[in-house]
């Protein structure tokens, strides 16, 4: 009987931690899957997942820089992201959005002294396309394309 109670002190003790830290797994993971998916280096300031609904809200996110050399770090600054999904996908290989929402405030595209251009290696097939990726709708928005020459 005592095994049993502390067993079920442990699930809740692990419930309510993940509750309360869900925010900073999702950051992490969102951050980790999203290098993995693009090829890409990617920071995210907040992660707000609803798991019973199948979905997520990512804030302020940043793709960097494919490649070093240039006077700004970011290569796009995306304020909000917004994604639903199936829960049971999240565990089978491969990723299925049914709905993703992307709202792009600046697309920077840099040459810089050298005549790099830092979406070079994307054109290039340096940077490879996400694989088992699949979207079912894609709501996208490019506020602004900027090009800078230094």
């Amino acid at each position: 009987m005592k095994n049993i109670l502390k067993l079920f002190l442990f699930l809740v003790c692990v419930g309510l931690a993940f509750l309360f830290f869900q925010n900073s797994i999702a950051k992490l993971v969102v951050e980790k899957k999203g290098d993995i998916l693009t090829g890409l280096s990617i920071k995210v300031d907040q992660a707000k997942p609803d798991l019973l609904a199948g979905g997520i809200q990512i804030r302020g996110v940043t793709v960097l820089n494919p490649t070093q050399g240039f006077e700004r770090e970011a290569m796009v600054e995306v304020p909000e992201v917004r994604a639903s999904f199936e829960l049971a996908d999240l565990f089978r290989n491969g990723t299925h959005l049914q709905n993703l929402e992307v709202y792009v405030k600046r697309f920077f595209i840099l040459k810089n002294s050298m005549g790099q251009i830092n979406i070079e290696p994307l054109l290039s097939g340096q940077v490879m396309p996400p694989k088992n990726l699949r979207i079912e709708s894609l709501d996208l928005i490019i506020n602004k394309v900027v090009y800078i020459n230094y």
